[in-house]
C-alpha cells in the first residue's frame, strides 16, 4: 500500500517535571542524570562567575549557567526565575547544571499568551490614587497637607498635647485659603 502525502510532526519531548528545591537539596541522588525543573527567588546572580543563587522555603541552591546565557536573560537579583537542568553533585555541593534560565514573570506570560498583568496592576494603582484624591477633597486636604499632618502626629510632643494615642488633626486647605 501507498501512503497518501502523510508528513510526521516530530513530537516534542514533555517539559521536564517541577520539583521543589528541599526535594533537590534532601535527596539529589534520586535526580541524578535526569533533567528537572524548579523556580526560586533568585538571591545571588553573578554573571562572569556563571553563577546564581535560587532560594524557595528555606532551601537555597547554586545554579550554574553559561555566562553567556546569564548575558543575554532579564533576570532580576530577588525576582523569581524558572530554572531546567540537570541535578549534579560535587564533593559535598549539591548544584544545579543550567540548559534554560529565564525570569517566572516572562514564563507565565508565555503561558498565557499576554502581558496584560502589568497594564492591570497599573489601572489599579490610578484608581487607588483616584479614590484617595477623592476622599482628600471631601476632607478639604491636599496631599502634602496630609503627609505633613502624619508627621506631627508621629512626633511625641505632638501626642502628648492630644491626650490620645495617636491624635490627627489635618491641616485643612479650606482652612489656609480662608
Amino acid at each position: 500500500r501507498r501512503m497518501h502525502n502523510t508528513y510526521r510532526i516530530p513530537m516534542q519531548p514533555p517539559p521536564p517535571p517541577w520539583h521543589s528545591l528541599q526535594e533537590l537539596i534532601f535527596d539529589p541522588s534520586a535526580f541524578k542524570a535526569t533533567t528537572v525543573r524548579v523556580s526560586g527567588t533568585v538571591v545571588m546572580l553573578d554573571g562572569t562567575l556563571g553563577r546564581l543563587d535560587l532560594a524557595d522555603r528555606g532551601a537555597k541552591l547554586i545554579v550554574r549557567v553559561d555566562p553567556a546565557r546569564l548575558a543575554g536573560s532579564s533576570l532580576d537579583l530577588h525576582g523569581r526565575a524558572e530554572v531546567v537542568g540537570i541535578v549534579k553533585k560535587e564533593q559535598r555541593r549539591t548544584f544545579l547544571d543550567a540548559s534554560e534560565v529565564r525570569p517566572l514573570a516572562a514564563a507565565a506570560d508565555e503561558a498565557s499568551g499576554s502581558d496584560s498583568s502589568e497594564e492591570e496592576a497599573d489601572e489599579v494603582t490610578r484608581e487607588v490614587w483616584r479614590r484617595v484624591e477623592v476622599v482628600l477633597r471631601e476632607h478639604c486636604l491636599s496631599a502634602l497637607a496630609m503627609a505633613a499632618s502624619r508627621k506631627r502626629a508621629g512626633r511625641p510632643a505632638a501626642r502628648a498635647r492630644c491626650g490620645e494615642p495617636m491624635c490627627f488633626t489635618p491641616i485643612s486647605v479650606c482652612q489656609v485659603g480662608a
